[in-house]
């Protein structure tokens, strides 16, 4: 009895496949006949096409709005021609649906000098939706989206793939555009340069750039949002995650991470869930990072470019007096502040040349503020051990508008009081951090 029952549900199951089949073949004809105007015949890349669109649209009749596919019970399997109507309808909806999201995420867009990503939300998704050809080919994308996402969008195809990839898009975009503007550039630069790109038209996440880059910044005691970095900080860093269990570095983290979510005030569930997805990758670069000590590598960093730090002192000989009063006298016919600064960055060596030039009086009020910018964070912190050495011995040093001029009292020449005016006008990150290397030098 139990036997013939076997055999009689697998008959059913045979005879539900045959009709399936025989059904959908029916329907492929007909789709065909619709798309080439009555006429049977089309190139097998073409019938291929409308194939997988009919079974797009079935398949769209069982899909949740996350993507995933309910199974059908196929003891009651709906018409194929009704389910292919039915799904055909919710890839419509999700189709002028996904049109108004673009709408709104266009209307957001970041402004930011990144090829992939101005070429996606100006180009290629226009093109998607003017090209978007839902009565046959509805599985197809007809456009290049080279822009990519911290986390790709996988088994999906069509409008339901373009939905998921904005709705992605739409909170990166929330995230990115909680910095100012000038440091996301700044940022961007850095990274342009760490890379060695001519022009930022490789495929590149900011999310994920920018996010990494705070993340790190939280991680070394900056606030948020504040993308600035400076070599001392990392360094601190390597130090701090030195020894440090996996365990330990991953509740660092997310600690940052906390503090970014409550800095930023984000309150979409969709978009913590998001970071904290974003968290579990960082970790595993940042554990990695830290066991070889290279977290620079990590970071882009204020100074990091040798071509902004003109001036620098080596271990090199002095110059001979004839070749000193050449370089004074020389730039006295300088024409413009930048060819002084080249001039001295390609004639200076030695610290005791350097000191004997600011003693010269050769340069003026804006030429002073331009030389000091074009200096590293060691050369600084050489002439600030000069200027400060006293007060160094007496403790920390006061950054008060109020003690400017009481350090300038203690001053021997001009050009040390043109320091102080620049060592008080620079952001605290940046003067902590020559303070820091001030002190090293006083060891």
């Amino acid at each position: 009895m139990n036997i013939q029952k076997s055999q009689e549900k697998r008959l059913q199951k045979h005879s539900r496949r045959v009709e399936s089949q025989s059904d959908m073949a029916l329907l492929l004809g007909e789709r065909i006949r619709s798309y080439t105007s009555g006429n049977s015949s089309v190139k097998d890349e073409t019938a291929i096409g409308i194939l997988n669109s009919i079974y797009y649209c079935i398949k769209a009749y069982s899909m949740t709005k996350g993507g995933r596919v309910e199974q059908p019970d196929n003891r009651h399997l709906p018409d194929i021609r009704q389910t292919f109507e039915a799904g055909k309808d919710r890839v419509k909806a999700c189709f002028i649906e996904t049109q108004a999201l673009y709408c709104g995420v266009a209307a957001r867009k970041l402004c930011v000098p990144l090829a992939a990503y101005n070429e996606t939300l100006d180009q290629a998704l226009p093109e998607f939706f003017n090209t978007y050809d839902l009565e046959f080919f509805a599985h197809e994308i007809r456009c290049s989206m080279d822009y990519p996402l911290a986390f790709d969008v996988t088994g999906l195809e069509g409008v339901f793939y373009i939905r998921q990839y904005l709705e992605r898009l739409r909170l990166e975009d929330t995230f990115c555009r909680c910095f100012p503007r000038d440091q996301i550039l700044w940022t961007l630069s850095g990274f342009q340069k760490k890379h060695q790109l001519e022009a930022l038209d490789a495929p590149a996440n900011l999310f994920g750039i920018l996010f990494d880059q705070q993340a790190l910044s939280l991680l070394c005691g900056n606030g948020c949002p504040n993308l600035t970095l400076w070599p001392l900080q990392i360094e601190g860093l390597n130090e701090a995650l030195f020894g440090k269990t996996p365990s330990e570095i991953r509740c660092m983290l997310a600690e940052a991470d906390d503090q970014m979510i409550r800095a930023f005030e984000f309150q979409d569930p969709l978009l913590i869930q998001y970071i904290r997805k974003y968290e579990d990758q960082l970790a595993w670069r940042l554990l990695e990072a830290a066991a070889h000590g290279n977290i620079s590598d990590m970071a882009f960093l204020e100074g990091d470019d040798p071509g902004q730090r003109k001036i620098a002192f080596q271990d090199g000989e002095r110059m001979s007096d004839t070749a000193f009063v050449h370089l004074v006298e020389g730039l006295g016919q300088c024409g413009s502040t930048a060819e002084k600064v080249e001039r001295i960055s390609e004639t200076i060596r030695a610290m005791s040349d350097y000191a004997d030039l600011l003693a010269a009086d050769c340069l003026f009020d804006d030429d002073y503020q331009s030389v000091f910018k074009a200096m590293g964070v060691r050369e600084l912190a050489v002439l600030g051990k000069e200027i400060f050495k006293e007060s160094l011995k007496e403790g920390p040093l006061q950054w008060l508008p109020s003690q400017r001029e009481a350090y300038k009292k203690g001053v021997e020449a001009l050009w040390q009081s043109y320091y102080i005016d620049y060592i008080f006008s620079v952001d605290d990150a940046r003067r902590q951090e020559i303070v820091e290397f001030m002190e090293r030098l006083q060891e």
